[in-house]
């Protein structure tokens, strides 16, 4: 669920899904009615209009756990609709809900939208779920100003290093919704390409990193630190992108990515991913959309309710 922070967004969401409701469909439910279910396909979002909503978590004794309460301008459900996942949590209405739903259908032909309002949408989306996994990773490790240990600042030069083939760029995951092999090679080209070792600090926690990086050969891992311990979030692999928070949003990172192994990198500069955005070009929605999806997926596993903190040795 959107979070009140993120509601200002919410308030813009609405007025750009009102200028393309036709892919749109209304949603009036009573009080009490479950809106979704945990663990059922998640094919769907809904926008508030009015009315409130409880996400609840299902425990293993039979019982109920609140996690939030959403209302007017509060997206729900897009975390599984994007990412494909099963449903983690129960949504109900507390009070006579209204609002919009987008099913998986009608969002896969908005994302091809060239139309500004369309555009406008998928940026709000990126914009909320970016919120959401700062939410997140600020939870488990604390504010960005907390930069914690010096052994994760970057100590090492990244050289540049070849292109990957465009063959091999698209059989990686985040460009498997591009309909040409020729608008892969339109999204990546004059984008840096560098080398990393294992151990090469790539973004440091409370910097502002210049980049969006694209893992195309290795693994980056995306750490949180408290103190002295890290909480790793992800492990980013060929195909998935690092640097969502301080690229996206514009703030410092609450996060380390670090080099799991050798990597290979592609580094597309903040002014990029912000023209590519706004971008109507084919290769350009289509890159919006793997790096929204690939924002949700990063939500999905910061989220996950179980994974070990451990002491940095």
């Amino acid at each position: 669920m959107v979070t009140s922070v993120e509601l200002t967004m919410g308030d813009s969401l609405e007025t750009g899904l009102q200028q393309v409701r036709t892919v749109l469909q209304p949603l009036r439910l009573p009080a009490g009615t479950r809106v979704f279910e945990q663990g059922e396909a998640g094919d769907r979002l809904l926008l508030i209009t009015a009315g409130q909503a409880r996400s609840s978590l299902r425990l293993p004794n039979g019982s109920e756990q609140t996690l939030s309460v959403s209302g007017p301008g509060d997206l729900v459900g897009e975390i599984a609709l994007l990412t494909g996942a099963r449903r983690a949590a129960t949504v109900t209405a507390v009070t006579p809900l209204l609002g919009w739903t987008l099913d998986r259908h009608a969002f896969d032909m908005l994302r091809w939208d060239p139309r500004e309002a369309a555009i406008a949408v998928v940026q709000r989306l990126v914009a909320l779920t970016t919120a959401r996994l700062r939410a997140h990773c600020t939870q488990i490790g604390g504010p960005a100003a907390d930069r914690g240990d010096a052994s994760f600042r970057p100590g090492s030069i990244r050289h540049d290093a070849p292109m990957p083939t465009i063959d091999y760029l698209a059989s990686l995951l985040c460009f498997a919704g591009f309909p040409q092999v020729e608008d892969v090679e339109a999204a990546v080209r004059h984008v840096p390409v560098h080398a990393a070792q294992r151990g090469d600090v790539l973004i440091e926690k409370g910097a502002q990193p210049p980049s969006l990086l694209l893992v195309a050969r290795g693994a980056v891992e995306v750490m949180v630190t408290r103190g002295a311990a890290t909480h790793r979030v992800r492990l980013a692999g060929p195909g998935r992108f690092v640097g969502h928070n301080g690229i996206l949003d514009d703030e410092p990172s609450p996060v380390v990515a670090r080099c799991r192994e050798r990597s290979v990198l592609l580094a597309f500069p903040r002014t990029t991913v912000k023209a590519i955005l706004t971008d109507s070009a084919r290769s350009s929605r289509a890159f919006s959309a793997a790096v929204l999806e690939d924002t949700a997926r990063a939500v999905r596993q910061a989220s996950r309710p179980v994974i070990t903190t451990t002491a940095r040795v």
